[in-house]
């Protein structure tokens, strides 16, 4: 029985994660960032502001999906992380690496999927598209 009781209790922990996640995403995109653009200062100043308030969401997030013993995590020289011209590469890519990733290196720059501008969750967090950089589509 208590198997069980923890196997219910892992998939409504884990939709409720989702649910904050595509929720946060949203309220990000469509609210927070919109209303940064009114503060003052340049857009350097604007994006050191955006990546911060994403990186505080993530961590934030990640102290709520630690707290609903949905994963439980353990960083070991997480102090190398930041440093001028690193590259760092998930060994796992998932969506949830990058959250981590994101949430716990100062001022990350990532490079992303394409889908990840059209997701409605995802599309106001990844920023500004720069099709300078892009490859050529096909369909």
């Amino acid at each position: 029985m208590e198997g069980r009781q923890t196997y219910l209790w892992r998939i409504f922990a884990t939709g409720t994660c989702f649910t904050l996640f595509g929720l946060g995403g949203l309220i990000l995109g469509l609210l927070v960032f919109p209303a940064t653009l009114l503060l003052p200062g340049g857009p350097e100043r604007r994006r050191a502001r955006m990546r911060g308030l994403v990186q505080r969401a993530l961590r934030l997030f990640v102290r709520v999906i630690n707290g609903l013993r949905v994963i439980s995590y353990e960083f070991h020289g997480v102090e190398r992380l930041g440093r001028t011209g690193q590259l760092i590469i998930a060994n796992h890519p998932t969506l949830l690496d990058v959250v981590l990733i994101v949430a716990f290196t100062p001022a990350p720059c990532c490079v992303v999927k394409s889908a990840m501008f059209r997701n409605p969750f995802t599309r106001g967090v990844c920023g500004r598209r720069d099709t300078s950089a892009t490859a050529p589509r096909t369909r």
